[in-house]
C-alpha cells in the first residue's frame, strides 16, 4: 500500500471557533501532481467547508486550524481519511489515478458535511454518481481503430492512443500499468482521467520514454513514444573544478569530496517543523561533491536498486537509511577512511553557503530552471510563481548537470532528497548543542533534505526545510551524499 500524507488545514466548524485562517498543506504528493491536487482540494474545500487561505512565506503555526488528509492506495481502490478538530471522515473510490483521489475527497466531504449534500451533488454528481442516486458512468470498450469522441456526458474523461517504434512496450500512466503497445499496433485506452498525466513507456533493451501529456476531455490524445536502444556508454563526466587543496578523491569509487571550512550560522526557519531559528557552529568537514551515483553504489554493493536505471552517473535512489548504512560499512572496509552521512547542521551549513544564509543551495541563493532540477510542470505553492521553462529532465539528472553552489557542491537543492544522519526531535532545535550538534540520541524518524525533481513547492526546496520518514522508507525521489568522519 502506498500512503500519501497530506496535512489539510480546513474549516469544518464555524469560522468563529478558530483563531486565524485555515490552510491546505500538501506534504507529500506521492505519484500525483502536487499542483493538481492542491488546486482541486482548495476549490472544493473553500466552496463547501470554509475558505482556505494561502500559506504565508513564513509558514504556519502549530496551533493553526489544521486537519490531516491521508490517502491510502492499493491496486484496486483509493481511500481518503480526513481527521482533526471535531472531524473524522473517510471517502473511497475504485477509480484509478487522480480521478479516484478526486472522488474520494468529494465523498469524504459529502459524508462529513450532510448539510451540503444537495449542493455537492448538484455540482459533482458525475464524479460521485452512486452517492447522488445516479448510475455509474458507462464503460467504453477499447477500439481497434481511432473512434469518434465519446458522448459529452463523460465529463472529466478523455482517451489516449500511444504509438511506439518497438514491440512489447509496457505503458504506464501515473505509474499505473494500462496496457501493451506494439510497433504498428498502438495502445488505445479510453475513459482516461483528463488533464496532465505522467506517461511512461518501457521495453526490454531500450531506454525509458517519459513525458507529461495533457489528455483532452471527450477527445483522443495521440502520443508517439520513440524508445531508443540502450547503450553501454555513460554520459560524459560532469565538468569539475580544478583539483586543489580543498578537494579529495576516494580511490576505490573515485568519489570527489570538498573540504568545507567550519563556521557559525543561523540554522532553521520559521516553518513549524524547521524552527526555531538558532545559532549553530560546525567545524571543518569534507562533503561529497555529488550525490552518490548508481555506478558508485554498483561498485560497492554489486547491484543497482534504482527505479530509473538511466546511467552510472545518475544518482542512486530507492535506498533506505538502513541500506545506506550497509553501503557505508562496505565502503569503509575498502580503506582507512571513515565515511558517514552528514549531520543535519553540516548539511544545512554547506547548503546555505555558511553564514550567507542562502534560501536555495545555488551559487547566489536564487532558483530557476537552469540552476536546479525540480518539477518542470508545477506551480509554486508558496508565492504562486509559474515556471518560465523546463529544466530538461523529467526525473533525476546525472550528477553535476546543474551549476555548483557557493562551496562547489552540486544538487543540494533538487534532483533527489538526501538522507541525513540525524534522528528527528521536535524540541531538539531549542535544546540541542550549539557546537557540532548531532541530533537526538534516539527517535522514530530520520531526516532528509533538499527537495527533488518531483517537487514544485518552494518550501520543500528550501535549505532549511526538514522532511521526516521512518528509516526503512524508499522512494525514487530520495538518495544521499556522504561526509567524512573527522
Amino acid at each position: 500500500m502506498i500512503k500519501l500524507l497530506f496535512t489539510s488545514l480546513l474549516l469544518l466548524t464555524p469560522v468563529s471557533l478558530f483563531a486565524g485562517p485555515c490552510y491546505l498543506v500538501i506534504e507529500d504528493p506521492g505519484n500525483y501532481n502536487h499542483t493538481t491536487i492542491n488546486n482541486f482540494a482548495i476549490s472544493v474545500m473553500s466552496k463547501y467547508i470554509g475558505k482556505i487561505s494561502p500559506i504565508p512565506p513564513a509558514g504556519i503555526r502549530a496551533e493553526s486550524c489544521q486537519y490531516i488528509l491521508l490517502v491510502s492506495e492499493t491496486t484496486s481502490s483509493i481511500t481518503v481519511t480526513i481527521s482533526g478538530k471535531d472531524m473524522n471522515a473517510f471517502g473511497d473510490s475504485n477509480n484509478p489515478g487522480f480521478a479516484g483521489v478526486q472522488e474520494a475527497i468529494l465523498r469524504a466531504i459529502y459524508r462529513a458535511n450532510p448539510a451540503r449534500k444537495s449542493d455537492i451533488c448538484t455540482a459533482y454528481s458525475t464524479m460521485i454518481p452512486f452517492d447522488c442516486g445516479q448510475k455509474s458512468s458507462p464503460t467504453i470498450v477499447s477500439p481497434t481503430t481511432l473512434p469518434p469522441p465519446p458522448p459529452k456526458a463523460l465529463t472529466f474523461q478523455g482517451n489516449l492512443q500511444v504509438n511506439v517504434n518497438v514491440d512489447q512496450a509496457n505503458v504506464f500512466l501515473n505509474n499505473q500499468f494500462i496496457g501493451v503497445a506494439n510497433k504498428g499496433k498502438p495502445l488505445n485506452k479510453t475513459g482516461v482521467q483528463s488533464g496532465k498525466m505522467n506517461l511512461r513507456v518501457e521495453a526490454s533493451g531500450h531506454m525509458v520514454f517519459s513525458q507529461v501529456v495533457h489528455v483532452e476531455t471527450n477527445a483522443w490524445t495521440q502520443i508517439s513514444a520513440i524508445l531508443n536502444p540502450l547503450t553501454t556508454q555513460d554520459p560524459p563526466q560532469p565538468a569539475a573544478l580544478p583539483s586543489s587543496d580543498n578537494e579529495w578523491v576516494e580511490p576505490f569509487t573515485e568519489m570527489i569530496f570538498i573540504q568545507i571550512p567550519g563556521g557559525c550560522f543561523q540554522m532553521g526557519s520559521n516553518h513549524k517543523r524547521s524552527g526555531p531559528i538558532h545559532e549553530v557552529c560546525v567545524g571543518d568537514f569534507y562533503l561529497g561533491k555529488y550525490e552518490v551515483t548508481q555506478g558508485e553504489w554498483q561498485k560497492v554493493m554489486g547491484r543497482n536498486p534504482s527505479k530509473s536505471k538511466n546511467s552510472s552517473r545518475h544518482p542512486v535512489e530507492m535506498v533506505s537509511y538502513y541500506d545506506i548504512q550497509e553501503f557505508i560499512t562496505n565502503l569503509n572496509s575498502k580503506g582507512k577512511t571513515n565515511f558517514r552521512l552528514p549531520y543535519e547542521a553540516e548539511w544545512e551549513y554547506a547548503a546555505k553557503g555558511g553564514k550567507r544564509q542562502f534560501q536555495y543551495s545555488t551559487k547566489n541563493g536564487s532558483i530557476n530552471s537552469s540552476s536546479v532540477n525540480f518539477d518542470s510542470e508545477g506551480i509554486f505553492s508558496i508565492g504562486f510563481l509559474l515556471r518560465s521553462s523546463e529544466d530538461g529532465f523529467k526525473h533525476s539528472a546525472p550528477v553535476g548537470s546543474f551549476p555548483l553552489n557557493f562551496f562547489g557542491i552540486a544538487d543540494m537543492t533538487g534532483n533527489l532528497w538526501e538522507w541525513i544522519h540525524d534522528y528527528y526531535g521536535k524540541a531538539y532545535y531549542a535544546s540541542g548543542a550549539k557546537n557540532n550538534p548531532k541530533g537526538p540520541e534516539k527517535g522514530k524518524y530520520r531526516i532528509f533534505r533538499g527537495g527533488s525533481w518531483n517537487d514544485s513547492n518552494v518550501d520543500y526546496l528550501s535549505t532549511s526545510f526538514r522532511y521526516l520518514k521512518k528509516p526503512g522508507y524508499k522512494n525514487n525521489t530520495v538518495g544521499f551524499r556522504l561526509a567524512i568522519q573527522n
